[in-house]
């Protein structure tokens, strides 16, 4: 009878990985096992495949994770070989949007504050509404008017979000007046100018009339009395305003004059 081994040693190995930097993609696991003993015999891989009499080979994962190899030898002795896999990165960064608060409108520029996060390849940079970028993951971008504003953020592989926030407070619009006079053919008497004004945004405020006094209706009339330049200054609730004039030539009300000659006999 021949000697006898006893073998109660599972196989040993290796493996790495490639590449060792972030990627967005993949990554290739090299395994390489050995049995000093029996043999070798099988590896059954992460997805469940078992590859029987090959020592060494690569597998290729998507994901970040741990990757389990159970390697056997020729008696049965198996243990599993693991590798934890992090540097794969298919998770978008996050982007945070706050806007200066206004109580109700405001003629000025609206600060929008943005703060960029990435907890895996890091933040990259960020592609501002105007189309120019920052290196820095928190900053302010001033907002001239109003409407939607969109931030592109990508981290160092790659992967990008697109958040977007809506300003709606901006009123840097020119209300509008339209002034008429009640008739253009000569009279002896007041011309009417009659107003019409109105506004886009931030409202309606008052009007300036041109004798000086304000009134906080949006159309009605006024009379000339004599012939000049009429001005109305119109407000808007955050201060802007338009200046109208209009012109009155057709009043008269000087009486005409008689000249009187007495013819000698």
């Amino acid at each position: 009878v021949g000697p006898y081994y006893i073998d109660k040693t599972p196989p040993t190995g290796t493996i790495d990985y490639n590449p060792k930097e972030w990627v967005i993609d993949e990554v290739v696991l090299e395994w390489n096992f050995e049995d000093k003993e029996i043999g070798f015999q099988k590896v059954t891989l992460p997805n469940g495949q078992t590859v029987e009499e090959t020592s060494s080979g690569t597998y290729t994962v998507y994901e970040s994770g741990t990757y389990n190899f159970e390697v056997y030898d020729k008696l049965g002795n198996h243990q599993t070989i693991s590798i934890q896999i992090s540097n794969i990165d298919k998770v978008n960064p996050i982007i945070a949007l706050s806007q200066q608060e206004i109580d109700n409108w405001t003629s000025n520029n609206v600060e929008i504050a943005w703060n960029c996060i990435d907890n895996e390849s890091g933040f990259k940079e960020i592609l501002l509404p105007d189309g120019t970028s920052s290196k820095l993951a928190t900053g302010k971008f001033i907002a001239e008017q109003i409407g939607t504003y969109s931030f592109v953020a990508y981290d160092n592989v790659g992967n990008k979000t697109i958040t977007s926030i809506e300003v709606q407070s901006i009123d840097k619009i020119k209300p509008t007046l339209k002034l008429e006079q009640n008739t253009q053919e000569w009279v002896n008497e007041d011309v009417i100018i009659s107003w019409e004004a109105d506004y886009k945004q931030s409202g309606f405020n008052k009007i300036l009339l041109p004798d000086g006094t304000i009134t906080k209706k949006k159309s009605d009339s006024t009379n000339a009395e004599k012939n000049g330049n009429y001005s109305f200054i119109v407000y808007d609730n955050v201060g802007n305003t338009i200046l109208k004039t209009i012109e009155i030539t057709n009043i008269d009300k000087i009486a005409p004059t008689v000249t009187l000659e007495m013819q000698e006999e």
